[in-house]
């Protein structure tokens, strides 16, 4: 599959339950700043992050990182999410039709 899984919106969940609204930035998790960092590396590599030293090397987020980030999220979940459904739909019909005989499979020599 191509298509990548869109990134996970847990910025926008506060106790469990979904806000419209993001979190603070000093409310983030670790393994959610992990994420928003590799949102930006992904769609703004001209964006420089800066990592805290030492072994555990998290990044550092100023606030126009983060809302950028979000901005991202908000654009690009949409589009990976139409896609994962149109593979899902051929997937689904690919299946049904090798289960009802409509097409056949067959392995070519790989020459």
């Amino acid at each position: 599959m191509v298509t990548e899984l869109p990134y996970p919106r847990d910025v926008f969940y506060i106790d469990g339950e979904e806000r419209t609204m993001p979190k603070p930035l000093f409310w983030i998790e670790v393994h959610l700043l992990d994420i928003l960092a590799r949102v930006i590396r992904e769609n703004h590599p001209e964006i420089g992050i800066r990592f805290t030293p030492g072994p555990t090397r998290r990044p550092v987020l100023t606030d126009e990182q983060y809302m950028m980030a979000l901005m991202t999220i908000e654009r690009v979940n949409p589009i990976r999410g139409a896609a994962l459904s149109r593979w899902a739909k051929v997937s689904a019909e690919l299946a049904s039709a090798l289960r009802d005989g409509k097409i056949k499979f067959t392995l070519l020599p790989r020459r």
